[in-house]
Order: structure tokens, then C-alpha cells, then sequence
């Protein structure tokens, strides 16, 4: 893009901004304190010459500027007595600056995106060293370095010579090995707020542009009672980071979970919501009306109240009760077509903590041939050590000690099969990862017909569990040809009554969602896309879909949210005459908006 076009831009942006409320800081002018007592105000710097007035301990007077005299002294020029200009010693004054006149104080502390933190350390009045901390597994740590001077007219610190350092790390949390990549790296932070910020590296533009939202210091008080729960009342619900819907999604639930108790909060609407356990790990939030709080009445006593199979992305975890309180656990892994990796352990189920510690895990190796069968078998450990830790009946979180670069996996259960044959010659079976073998039978150990990948949709035929309970969809996978995909690698969808409904989140920095919520007769859509913490956009309009997956809708209505510092909402409407598009194909939204081209070049992905 042109460079003049840029700036046009950014100066209707900020133009924009400011109309809309949004808040730029004001900082004071820097101050001359006076510490003598008279101190002369003289016509220029230097002793020689004349004086203009006088002034007196604990005086304080606008700083201009400052220079030496002939023997080398520093003298303040100042604003005195209106806007008059006068010269006074720095032997008998000091400069001051309030926390005000401090900008990058304002921005100080911890901002976080996903599993990357970015944390800002004012080093003076204009500067600041900066430290992004990005995780990327419980053995591997990248650290990237560097400061910058804040731009008080953009709200921005540019920066060079920024270093990126790679770390890994032992079984016991130790630093194994230390990598320094590079020491040139280039880019900014831009303040979008005092709480938002986005950051961009030239070196990691494969990262694009990440918008990180500040840490609240403030810890949420604590639960009366530590026997409660919270119980999810609907489906979908996102966890998220903080109580309000602007915190960073960390996953979502659904109805029927339960989770432990631990606080409760109102975000800055007035809104409750609901503090969880939501990993062993990890804490989350839930908005209080889509839960409520119950009371522990029942206590699960047997692990056979947490039989089934379990999917994590292309791995499967199957737990089958071999008493009250002893399971045998198998884990299913295929990195590739032609690969998969086993791993299978026992062990004693604790009522007290809903945990499965094992020992002597074992970990095998097998690959297949072109036609499906195994070509060979290797048993890489029989002294595995981990453990299941069960959130509630549908969800558990696997670690193998073994496997520290995997860290912790949250696998969700697996829903009962469907029936033997389709209700409808509608339905298909649409692959929902890639690469997916076909086989020839309900089960792996049989013959390899070929493979396919994410999208696809195939006439569904029928379903059918294999031996350890996993389901399998017979699919028409050529003219000729019946084939078997495993059912947690695929779902099944009934193309004459296709359902639209959930939400969408942008693919650039997950910060708009669409919600698609089917009526009666058509669909009602809501776009929110927050400009800043301080102002966010809403697009609703309701509309039907055709064969296509497309909804050409008129009379939309926008609406502008502001929030003041109290966190109190103005609403005001832009106008209710918008036209456009809805696209949906494969799960994917494209949004083609007729009076602003608001969603042009914006994809936006069902959760």
C-alpha cells in the first residue's frame, strides 16, 4: 500500500476514534521546582546578565528547555508571571515530573494472548524495556527482548535490535539448552488502550499482527463453601481468561458439565460469572447465565461412571473399568497415514482426587504397508509414568511423563453410536481431519482401501462399533467402492435440514465473532468486533440461507458501544438500511458488507 494512503488512513482512524469517545491521555508539561531561596530570573543563561524577577523556595514554573553557559552551567528557561520567558540556574531549581507527565508509567505490567505473555517495564519517561514469553510447550520456552522510545503522538514504541532466544527444558524443569537466533529483529507495540495493545515483529510475520489484552492484578475473592460446583446450562459455552466476554477464550464447554466452584465476579456491565477449575491447571471463567451453582450430592464412587473412549484432535484415549477402582487405559495416536503410535497402562482409580496414577505405561511403535496391514512393530518404553485426571464424566486430561513435549491434553468423550442405518438417504459423513484412512472393515486392524482428507462428504451407509467401543462410519467412498472411516475423525450431517447455527470467530486475531442463531422460519445474525476496550460495533439482521449456503439480507443495523471509566455502556445507532452477504461453506463465513465493506478480506471460522 502506498505510503500517503497509509497515513490517510491512520489520520481518519484516529480522527474516527476521537469522535467516537475514545479517551487519548493528556500529559502535563515537565515543571521547574525552585530549592533556593531568592533564586534571580535573568533575560538569558548566565550570571552577567539581567534580572527579570525573582523567585522563591517551592515555586514551580513550566519547563521550555535548557542550556549551558560560557563556565559550563545548566539553566532552565522558564514560563513566568503569563507568558513571559525567563532563564534561572539548575544550581538553585530541579526539574519535576508528576506520574502524569510519565506516559509509558500508564502502560506498565502484563498483557497477555493466548499462551504468550508480553510484559512492559518503563525504563524513563520515554522508554521501556519490553519481554514477550511465548510457551509453545511444557519443554520448549521463546523469548524475544528489546526496548524502544514511546512515541507520545502515535502511542507507539517502535523498536530495533530486538533478540529472540530459544529455550528447552529437562523433565525437572531446568534449562537444558539456551539459543540465541537472532539480535536484529525490528517491529512495534502498538497502544490501542491502557489495556490492549498489539504487537508485531518484522522478523515473525508469519505471526502476524497479536493483540494482547492486560492481566488484571486484582485476584477475585474466594468461595464461601469449596463443596460447590458450577453446572453448565447450555451449549456451546466459552471458558475465557477473565469475567467478561473481552478476556482471551481459553476453550469451550457444554451442557450438563460440572466443574469446581471457585469464585464469582460481575464484569463491567453488571454481568456474574462463574470461576472454574477448568483443567488441573488451569482456571476459567463462565458467564453465570448460561450455569448455575449446585451443591455436591453425589459423589462418583466407581470408575466405571467414566468408561468410554475419548478423542483429542487425531488421538484417542480409551478407559475400560476392570473393577471398582482399577482401569486398563489405551491411547491412540496417528501421526500419519501410515503411522500410529500406542500407548497402553493400567491403573487405580481415586474417588478423593478422580485421578488414574499409573506406572509401567508402555509405548509401541507401529507402521503399515500401502494395503493397511502392519509392516513393523517397535516397543519404544515399558516403564511409562502419568496420570488421567477426570474434569467430569465427559472430559479428562492425559500427561505421560515420557511425552513432556506434549504437555497436558484435554480429551473430550466420544457420544454414543448412531444406529445402524440412516433415517434419511439425506445424510452424509463429512471428514473433519486430515490425513483420514479408509478401510474395509469397522476397526484398524483391517485392510487399508485408501485415504482421505478434512471437508470431504461421502453418502453415509451405516455405523457400526468396533471392539473397544469406537465408532465407525460405513461410507460410499467411490462409485464401486464401501468403505469404513473412524467416527471421531468424521461427523455426520443431514443435508436437507442443514443447521447454520453457532458462532464464528475472524482467523486474523479472534477478536470478532459472528453468532448465526436459527429462528422459527430463517436465522438471526449478530457481528460483534470491538474497535478498542473502549468501543465495540455490533451489525444485526436476520435472513435465510439458500441451497448454497448464502443469505443476502437488507434493513441491518449497526450499532456503536462506548464505555466510560466506570465501565458503564452508551449505545448509538449508525444506521438500520445496511445491505449485504452471508457466506457459509465448510464452516467458514465470508461477509460481504454493502455500505462499509466492513468484513472485506475477513474469514471467519465456526468454533
Amino acid at each position: 500500500m502506498d505510503k500517503s494512503i497509509k497515513k490517510a488512513i491512520a489520520t481518519i482512524s484516529m480522527t474516527a476514534m476521537l469522535a467516537a469517545g475514545f479517551a487519548m491521555p493528556v500529559y502535563a508539561a515537565t515543571q521547574v521546582e525552585v530549592t533556593g531561596n531568592p533564586v534571580m530570573i535573568r533575560s538569558d543563561a548566565g550570571l552577567n546578565n539581567t534580572v527579570v524577577s525573582k523567585a522563591y523556595k517551592g515555586d514551580k514554573y513550566d519547563y521550555v528547555g535548557q542550556k549551558k553557559d560560557s563556565t559550563g552551567r545548566v539553566w532552565y528557561i522558564i514560563k513566568y508571571s503569563g507568558n513571559k520567558t525567563g532563564w534561572i540556574t539548575s544550581q538553585f531549581a530541579k526539574k519535576t515530573e508528576d506520574s502524569a507527565s510519565n506516559p509509558v508509567k500508564e502502560y506498565e505490567g502484563t498483557y497477555q494472548y493466548g499462551r504468550a505473555s508480553l510484559t512492559v517495564k518503563e525504563t524513563g519517561k520515554d522508554s521501556a524495556d519490553i519481554t514477550v514469553e511465548w510457551a509453545s510447550s511444557a519443554s520448549e520456552n521463546t523469548v524475544w527482548t528489546f526496548s524502544g522510545s514511546f512515541d507520545t503522538s502515535t502511542y507507539r514504541i517502535n523498536y530495533s535490535k530486538g533478540v529472540k532466544t530459544n529455550y528447552t527444558y529437562d523433565s525437572k524443569g531446568k534449562v537444558s539448552s539456551k539459543k540465541v537466533e537472532y539480535k536484529d529483529g525490528t517491529g512495534r507495540v502498538q497502544f490501542n488502550s491502557k489495556t490492549e495493545l498489539v504487537w508485531r515483529d518484522e522478523n515473525e510475520q508469519d505471526n502476524g499482527e497479536m493483540t494482547f489484552t492486560k492481566v488484571s492484578a486484582a485476584e477475585p475473592e474466594q468461595p464461601v463453601s469449596t463443596s460447590k460446583k458450577v453446572q453448565i446450562t447450555a451449549s456451546p459455552v466459552n471458558v475465557r481468561s477473565g469475567a467478561g466476554t473481552k478476556y482471551k477464550k481459553l476453550g469451550k464447554t457444554s451442557k450438563g458439565k460440572t466443574y469446581a466452584y471457585l469464585a464469582s465476579k460481575k464484569d463491567s456491565s453488571g454481568k456474574v460469572w462463574y470461576q472454574i477449575q477448568y483443567t488441573s491447571k488451569t482456571k476459567g471463567w463462565v458467564m453465570g447465565s448460561l450455569a448455575k451453582l449446585v451443591g455436591e450430592t453425589t459423589a462418583v464412587t466407581s470408575v466405571k461412571d467414566y468408561e468410554g473412549t475419548y478423542q483429542y484432535g487425531r488421538a484417542s484415549l480409551t478407559v475400560k473399568a476392570t473393577g471398582k477402582d482399577s482401569a486398563n487405559v489405551t491411547v491412540e495416536w496417528a501421526s500419519s497415514a501410515s503411522e500410529n503410535t500406542v500407548w497402553t497402562f493400567s491403573g487405580s482409580f481415586d474417588p478423593s482426587t478422580y485421578r488414574i496414577n499409573y506406572s509401567k505405561g508402555v509405548k509401541t511403535n507401529y507402521t503399515y504397508d500401502s494395503n493397511g496391514n502392519v509392516s513393523s512393530k517397535k516397543v519404544e518404553y515399558k516403564d511409562g509414568m502419568g496420570r488421567v485426571q477426570f474434569n467430569s464424566k465427559t472430559e479428562l486430561v492425559w500427561r505421560d511423563e515420557n511425552e513432556q513435549d506434549k504437555g497436558e491434553m484435554t480429551f473430550t468423550k466420544v457420544s454414543a453410536a448412531e444406529p445402524e442405518q440412516p433415517t434419511s438417504t439425506a445424510k452424509k459423513v463429512q471428514i473433519t481431519a486430515t490425513p483420514v484412512n479408509v478401510r474395509s472393515g469397522a476397526g484398524t486392524k483391517y485392510k487399508k482401501l485408501g485415504k482421505t482428507s478434512k471437508g470431504k462428504k461421502y453418502t453415509y451407509l451405516a455405523s457400526k462399533k468396533d471392539s473397544s467401543g469406537k465408532v465407525w462410519y460405513q461410507i460410499q467412498y467411490t462409485s464401486k467402492t464401501k468403505g469404513w472411516v473412524m467416527g471421531s475423525l468424521a461427523k455426520l450431517i443431514d443435508e436437507s435440514t442443514v443447521d447454520y447455527s453457532g458462532e464464528y470467530v475472524e482467523t486474523v486475531a479472534g477478536r470478532a465473532t459472528i453468532t448465526v442463531t436459527k429462528k422459527t422460519s430463517g436465522y438471526d445474525v449478530w457481528i460483534i468486533w470491538p474497535n478498542s476496550a473502549e468501543e465495540v460495533y455490533n451489525w444485526k439482521f436476520s435472513g435465510t440461507f439458500n441451497a448454497s449456503g448464502v443469505m443476502n439480507y437488507t434493513k441491518c443495523t449497526k450499532t456503536i458501544i462506548t464505555f466510560d471509566d466506570k465501565g458503564i455502556d452508551f449505545s448509538k445507532t449508525s444506521y438500520t438500511n445496511g445491505t449485504g452477504s452471508l457466506t457459509i461453506k465448510n464452516g467458514t463465513i465470508t461477509w460481504k458488507d454493502n455500505k462499509e465493506n466492513a468484513g472485506e478480506d475477513v474469514k471467519f471460522v465456526k468454533e
